[in-house]
């Protein structure tokens, strides 16, 4: 436990047996998933509600728990497209400091595997398993002031990111879906990252689980606006491929 938790013990003990209480001996628990996914959630979660000096504690624990230092380097890396590198900037200082102090050697290993696929072909090849086959179509036709984002879409955030190795695709998929919905207001795209999670394989109850887990450190408002996007995707995706 850092200072800043330990001054916080001191000073508010009533605060953190409530917090811990909950957040240890409630929802985790209540969550059904194992340590991997409950770190890769509550990680993805902080990113996006930058909550770095908590991110802290949980890459710290997420170490303790198994996870592999490359796993939270790829979750940080993943959230630039998402979040944009002037919400993400900081959590690489606190990432670094972490990996220095567990005696880790800096640069990590090298997950790009593009090979010589370009980035854009191997971007809609994802997007086209994760979202569906309409997807090169939509990018050849799209004219205008969007085209130039959507084929940055594929080309950089799944061509670059989606294809590193590191963190496999269910909890690659998994990490965005938390992005999202701890960052709010981006419910079209929760919509979708809904279905890319249950293409991926991850399953209605992973994406509850993942909620769960993540309600202390968010709130409420996220997750109850979460839940609803989550129930009315899952709905419409079983109505068309069940």
């Amino acid at each position: 436990m850092d200072d800043k938790n330990d001054i916080l013990i001191e000073t508010d003990p009533e605060f953190t047996a409530m917090f811990t209480q909950f957040a240890f001996q409630e929802t985790a628990p209540a969550s059904g998933l194992d340590d991997e996914t409950q770190m890769t959630a509550i990680l993805a979660s902080l990113l996006g509600c930058a909550g770095t000096d908590e991110f802290h504690n949980a890459a710290q624990s997420a170490l303790a728990r198994g996870l592999k230092p490359v796993q939270i380097r790829e979750i940080v890396y993943e959230a630039v497209p998402y979040l944009g590198f002037g919400r993400i900037a900081p959590f690489f200082e606190v990432m670094n400091q972490i990996f220095r102090a567990n005696n880790l050697t800096l640069p990590l290993e090298n997950e790009n595997n593009l090979g010589s696929e370009t980035a854009l072909a191997a971007g809609i090849s994802i997007q086209e398993k994760l979202i569906g086959p309409h997807m090169k179509d939509k990018i050849e036709r799209v004219s205008g002031d969007s085209r130039n984002f959507n084929m940055w879409l594929a080309q950089d955030l799944f061509g670059n990111y989606y294809t590193r190795g590191g963190l496999d695709l269910k909890h690659r998929a998994l990490a965005a879906y938390c992005f999202l919905f701890s960052k709010g207001c981006c419910e079209s795209e929760l919509r979708t990252h809904v279905r890319i999670n249950l293409n991926a394989g991850n399953t209605k109850e992973t994406l509850i689980g993942a909620l769960t887990v993540c309600l202390p450190y968010v709130g409420f408002p996220m997750i109850f606006n979460a839940l609803n996007v989550t129930n009315s995707a899952v709905a419409e995706y079983r109505k068309y491929n069940e």
